[in-house]
C-alpha cells in the first residue's frame, strides 16, 4: 500500500534488527510487512504487538501474558 510506504520502511528496519534474535516477531512482522489486504495488516499487527506483549511478560514480569492470543480458540 503506497499511503504506509515510510512506515513499511520502518517496519522492513524493524525486521532487519530483529533478524535471528525474537524468531516469533520476525515471523509476524515479516508476514505484516507483506501483507496489501487491510485485514491481514490489522491481523499481523495484533499478532506483533502479542508477541511483544507476551514477551515482556514473561521477561519483565517473569510471568505468562494472562489473556488468550488471537488465533489460538480452544
Amino acid at each position: 500500500m503506497s499511503i504506509w510506504a515510510s512506515e513499511v520502511k520502518e517496519l522492513e528496519k524493524l525486521y532487519e534488527s530483529f533478524k535471528g534474535h525474537l524468531p516469533e516477531l520476525e515471523k509476524e512482522l515479516g508476514r505484516l510487512i507483506k501483507a496489501d489486504d487491510e485485514n491481514m495488516i490489522l491481523l499481523y499487527s495484533r499478532r506483533c504487538l502479542e508477541v511483544i506483549i507476551s514477551d515482556l511478560c514473561k521477561c519483565e514480569l517473569n510471568r505468562d501474558r494472562g489473556t488468550e492470543q488471537s488465533g489460538h480458540h480452544g
